[in-house]
């Protein structure tokens, strides 16, 4: 499931639930949607309550960022990577879990840009 919310030039994405192949479609949709709304600088993407997910939701959070940065908007994550995400990323080799908070190997997956 996807909400969005405007404040301002902010767009929030909140995205949770199941985030797998099955419902990437749906999702990039929805991304590629917020990051062509007008007049925005910034995306913040929620991803605190995504239960399920697989490689193919990595793949679209960092598509979105590419595009964001293709668009002058910055795109980031609401907080660090944490649970499901955190161990997803692991798994894909794109984290070092346990190593105190950074194992990032892009500071994007730690609430950066």
């Amino acid at each position: 499931m996807v909400k969005v919310d405007r404040n301002g030039s902010e767009l929030r994405v909140v995205l949770t639930g199941r985030q797998t192949l099955a419902e990437a479609e749906g999702t990039r949709d929805q991304l590629m949607a917020a990051l062509l709304t007008p007049e925005m600088s910034s995306l913040v993407l929620d991803c605190t309550s995504v239960s399920d997910l697989d490689v193919s939701f990595l793949q679209l959070l960092l598509a979105a960022r590419k595009m964001g940065q293709a668009r002058s908007i910055a795109v980031s994550l609401s907080a660090p990577a944490a649970g499901p995400l955190a161990d997803t990323l692991a798994r894909a080799g794109l984290a070092r879990p346990g190593d105190g908070g950074k194992g990032w190997f892009d500071p994007f997956w730690a609430g950066g840009q």
